[in-house]
């Protein structure tokens, strides 16, 4: 996660952008500022980066987090300041709750975007000296593996517009 240091006032771009994903009417009950227990400090974390992980809780999933003081904190070194709840065990009750056609998405499009480079590079002209088969899997693969990266932000949209 990524977060703004507690004594930063909220970017005024993100207040006049329209989201899709609205925050909970009552904001009560849902942390917003942790405390970095091993340098003791406190970060305010951002609407924006709240409404992400509401949405999609295994968007920012590396199980590291940013420290006003000290840069990349590890999620478990981290307590939310109003539960004293420390942030890995919030975050794996949030991704607890998503259902299975959630993670079929979530598994499902990075090959999406695999199949994508199997189709799209045996059309490349080249001279590539192999099978086709073998510049399918090629492809397959370079669709692949920016695609385990780059499929959580068509999940995001989907979280948000409630179809996942």
């Amino acid at each position: 996660m990524i977060s703004e240091p507690i004594d930063t006032a909220e970017n005024e771009a993100d207040e006049n952008q329209a989201h899709v994903f609205e925050p909970p009417p009552d904001w009560d009950g849902i942390p917003r500022a942790y405390l970095h227990v091993d340098c003791g400090t406190v970060t305010q974390v951002s609407d924006d980066i709240i409404r992400n992980y509401l949405a999609d809780p295994y968007f920012y999933s590396a199980g590291d987090t940013i420290c006003a003081s000290c840069g990349i904190a590890l999620d478990k070194d981290c307590v939310w300041t109003e539960t004293g709840e420390r942030v890995d065990h919030y975050m794996e009750k949030l991704k607890a709750k998503k259902d299975i056609n959630y993670h079929l998405v979530r598994w499902g499009l990075p090959f999406v975007f695999g199949t994508i480079g199997a189709v799209v590079l045996p059309m490349i002209p080249g001279k590539l000296q192999v099978g086709p088969g073998v510049v399918a899997l090629l492809g397959f693969v370079m669709g692949l593996l920016p695609g385990f990266y780059l499929a959580r932000f068509p999940r995001l949209l989907l979280c948000k517009l409630g179809i996942i």
